[in-house]
């Protein structure tokens, strides 16, 4: 199927999110937290640390759950994120879960 659908016949389009996040964002649950809250909006994707301290998540979902994802992390870690960096991409449906990578 392609990945601007989803496979419940719902044909809303799905997007592709980069975001990186910068201040103290490792070392406070920010991946695991991420992973819960992308698995209660059902949002797929991966979220891993980089060697420079900052934390990358790479999603795809519809708008609206790629928004409350993005709410609920500004919320929860309001104290930690100093910037964030994030692009809108073309979907490329290789997701199928939500996952922390190394």
């Amino acid at each position: 199927m392609p990945p601007d659908t989803f496979s419940s016949g719902n044909s809303e389009q799905i997007v592709r999110l980069k975001c990186c996040f910068e201040g103290r964002v490792q070392g406070v649950g920010f991946r695991a937290t991420t992973r819960r809250f992308a698995r209660n909006h059902g949002v797929v994707g991966t979220v891993r640390n980089l060697p420079d301290g900052r934390v990358v998540l790479v999603c795809e979902g519809r708008q609206a759950q790629l928004d409350a994802l993005r709410g609920d992390l500004r919320g929860h870690f309001s104290g930690y994120i100093v910037g964030e960096d994030c692009r809108d991409m073309d979907p490329t449906g290789e997701f199928t879960e939500f996952l922390i990578l190394p």
